[in-house]
């Protein structure tokens, strides 16, 4: 563990600040909007935006990474990230949009480019492990901006906010470039006789689809990823409005359901896949989604407070685990070589899911239509989704 802490570290601190740059803009989007003269509502847009960018991105993210280095894609991933929230600086309604774009596009880059460090550096029976605390910088990410940027508003102002943000990008970026040599040392091997391939979109999306492992999980990761997305979008509101809580308790509950999502993650592929295997773990937690979501339905006005944040850690604890294990599966069932590629067109169906599900959500509660029945119909693809991965995974077994 000890060879591979120094590079999970650095990566782990570009996802960190990728997510922080993506997660801001939505935090001062309250005071940004009368600067810009546009609506509060357009700020659904952006979101629905910026994972549109990342799923455009992420398979383009495998064949960059291959040609450049996973240390130079990093490198891309920040300055796209940091340009992007720059952008809003200048209050713009058209560059908004457009920072949206680059947000989606470093976010969608960041992980082909850590995998293609990752697979390199890490031994295989780790690399469940090396994902999963590197994914934790995407809650980390967001947990950072909910701790700091409404204070850094008040300081300096949400433009202000915007360039401070962006400069840090930048200041990473240029930090971590003398690391490329170790990190991206493959790529200056010469027995490392594989041709880069020609960054596409097609090319890896068809690669998962005609690999009957490969797209099983990235349809999982579809129905996965969305319901997370959906969770924690409308959770707080749920709180508020059904349950009846102050808004700081329901934020409180959300940040339980981030804490408890991390520590999880972690200690599933640290301790739980030493006994049982990773692709068993990742169905049995689509099970525990699906559970979550039905127990959600029954929320009320005379829960107590205490069973509002149990019921928080455990949503957490099964709907943010489930990132790591299923990207260490994408890039075992890889073909050899082809690891990025595949973890970054993988991940276009989980940001596809990320973008559609909350707004079918949205429309759902547009239609008056309540929570409840939306909670019970994510339940269902949750448990569709998670019996689909057992399935294969008891198949899988059986052929060994």
């Amino acid at each position: 563990m000890k060879t591979i802490l120094f590079p999970l570290s650095t990566l782990l601190f570009v996802q960190i600040l990728v997510s922080l740059a993506v997660g801001t803009v939505p935090l001062y989007a309250v005071v940004a909007a009368p600067d810009m003269n546009i609506d509060i509502g357009l700020i659904g847009f952006f979101t629905a935006t910026t994972y549109l960018a990342s799923t455009i991105a992420a398979p383009y993210g495998g064949g960059i990474a291959q040609r450049l280095g996973g240390l130079r894609g990093s490198q891309l991933c920040l300055l796209l990230a940091g340009t992007g929230v720059a952008l809003t600086a200048f209050a713009w309604p058209p560059l908004f949009i457009l920072s949206a774009i680059f947000l989606g596009a470093g976010l969608g880059q960041a992980t082909p480019a850590s995998s293609q460090i990752l697979v390199h550096k890490t031994p295989s029976h780790l690399l469940p492990l090396a994902f999963s605390i590197r994914m934790t910088g995407v809650p980390g990410g967001n947990l950072l901006a909910g701790l700091s940027i409404p204070t850094l508003i008040i300081l300096v102002g949400w433009q202000g906010t915007a360039i401070f943000i962006a400069i840090l990008c930048l200041i990473l970026m240029i930090l971590i470039h003398p690391l490329k040599a170790t990190f991206d040392s493959e790529l200056f091997s010469s027995s490392n006789k594989q041709k880069a391939e020609r960054a596409s979109f097609w090319g890896p999306i068809m690669m998962v689809l005609q690999s009957p492992s490969l797209r099983i999980l990235s349809f999982v990761s579809f129905l996965y990823c969305g319901t997370q997305l959906v969770l924690t979008t409308y959770i707080a509101i749920y709180f508020v409005s059904i349950g009846k809580i102050s808004l700081v308790d329901a934020g409180l509950a959300v940040s339980v359901a981030y804490a408890f999502g991390l520590g999880v993650r972690i200690f599933v592929t640290a301790v739980v896949i030493r006994w049982v295997r990773p692709v068993i773990v990742f169905g049995l937690l689509g099970l525990g989604i699906a559970f979550s979501c039905a127990t959600l339905t029954q929320l009320n006005e005379h829960w107590p407070y205490w069973l509002v944040l149990v019921f928080s850690a455990f949503t957490g604890a099964f709907a943010m685990s489930w990132n790591g294990l299923f990207l260490a599966e994408v890039a075992h069932h890889a073909p050899k070589g082809k690891e990025a590629t595949a973890t970054g067109a993988a991940l276009s169906f989980a940001y596809f899911g990320a973008m559609i599900l909350p707004i079918i959500f949205g429309l759902h509660l547009s239609s008056g239509n309540s929570f409840q029945s939306g909670f019970w119909a994510l339940s269902v693809i949750s448990l569709v989704g998670g019996i689909t991965v057992l399935s294969f995974g008891i198949r899988e077994k059986q052929k060994t």
